[in-house]
């Protein structure tokens, strides 16, 4: 049986129990809706994608997606974090290695968990480099170095997660595009000048170089969608951003107001280093 002490020792990352499914892990601690459990976490997982050790998987999400004291320091000061604050993390991740190391969902008794295969896996090169980083993870301070780093290249939240986003007209926010997919550019056949022109613009924009503003006029079918979508796979890694609207959504009031408008403004602080399209 885990330390039910471990997770109420939680410090920078304290919002984990927030989470339902780490709420209801603490109830099957002391032996209640395990059940429960088992069902918020396999809901997590075909949710978002999460594959392989369910309970691991699910704390880590929470770590790149949620907002704590961490990453929003090591955002708002450019990547450093001080040595204080350092060590808490540390400290934190020596209270989750036990869930994170995977040798504590034998209480649960349900196997499949630890190897769970969802319907549509997580694939994005940024849950693709966290996964790289802690492929051989056996210390918390492995999993310190690697969320730190994680932090830094990719900053946390939707705006790490997903190369374009688009508008949840029911909900009125933006919502990630989880599986978004798009054509390489050099698929792309014919309008060798333009998209030579494309990509020197959009390359001298995430230089932080001067560029334009652009209009891409043509018939349908003609690559239009196709070759924005590629752009922004090509420059994911260097911070570029998609954001799909219909014209009638570019009139939604919430675009620029509460939680949707504090998305904009962490995808327009990266512009110093990651920009937004």
């Amino acid at each position: 049986m885990p330390n039910k002490e471990s997770l109420s020792k939680l410090i920078a990352c304290r919002n984990l129990l927030d989470a339902p499914e780490l709420a209801l892990l603490e109830e099957a601690l002391n032996g209640r809706h395990q059940g429960a459990c088992v069902s918020a976490l396999i809901n997590r997982a075909e949710a978002v994608g999460l594959s392989g050790n369910v309970l691991r998987a699910v704390i880590l999400y929470h770590l790149v997606h949620d907002k704590n004291i961490v990453n929003t320091i090591i955002e708002r000061e450019n990547g450093k974090i001080g040595k204080s604050l350092k060590e808490i993390f540390l400290h934190d991740m020596q209270c989750l290695f036990p869930y994170l190391n995977g040798e504590e969902l034998d209480f649960l008794s349900v196997p499949f968990l630890k190897n769970y295969q969802p319907t549509n896996p997580l694939s994005t090169e940024a849950s693709s480099y966290l996964a790289k980083k802690l492929e051989n993870a056996a210390t918390p301070e492995d999993y310190e170095h690697a969320l730190l780093s994680y932090y830094e290249k990719y900053g946390y939240g939707d705006i790490a997660s997903y190369a374009a986003f688009c508008w949840d007209d029911a909900n009125k926010t933006l919502v990630g595009i989880p599986h978004f997919t798009a054509m390489n550019f050099d698929d792309l056949i014919g309008y060798e000048h333009q998209k030579e022109q494309l990509l020197e613009n959009t390359a001298a924009f995430v230089a932080h170089k001067p560029a334009n503003n652009v209009l891409l006029v043509g018939s349908r079918g003609t690559g239009k969608s196709s070759g924005v979508k590629a752009l922004a796979v090509r420059y994911y890694e260097k911070g570029l951003r998609l954001l799909q609207l219909k014209k009638t959504q570019l009139k939604e009031s919430s675009l620029y107001h509460g939680d949707t408008s504090r998305l904009c403004q962490q995808a327009l602080y990266h512009l110093s280093r990651r920009p937004l399209l």
